[in-house]
């Protein structure tokens, strides 16, 4: 597809192609044979366009790489401590259940000792 023939990004493929082969349709044949030759210097167009850009923008994409590098190390030392955190969690959950049945055992007594106390107060004073 030449230069002026392009579409916008919104476009599909299929659109694009449908759009490229009715235009081919309505080429004459000295058309046809010249757009071998104009594709070809589309596309050395746009690989030279490329290349300036990757230029201009080296340092961007260095930076960028950088970035993405130390992103992927976070998140590989987040892996790791949540991996860390996720074996813990059986002990946290028995220490938890421990705790509940000791809680729940002092309760018992201070339930026991408040009965005690409120049937036997004279036992308590001196």
């Amino acid at each position: 597809m030449n230069q002026g023939s392009g579409a916008g990004g919104s476009v599909g493929l299929e659109e694009l192609q449908d759009a490229y082969l009715s235009e081919l349709l309505s080429y004459s044949l000295d058309r046809l044979n010249k757009e071998p030759e104009l594709l070809r210097s589309d596309a050395e167009r746009v690989q030279r366009q490329m290349q300036e850009v990757a230029v201009a923008h080296y340092r961007a994409f260095i930076t960028a790489a950088d970035a993405i590098g130390s992103i992927h190390r976070e998140i590989a030392s987040i892996d790791q401590h949540l991996g860390s955190l996720v074996s813990e969690i059986p002990k946290l959950t028995t220490g938890c259940n421990e705790f509940l049945e000791e809680a729940q055992g002092v309760v018992e007594k201070r339930r026991l000792n408040k009965t005690m106390l409120a049937t036997h107060p004279r036992s308590w004073t001196c």
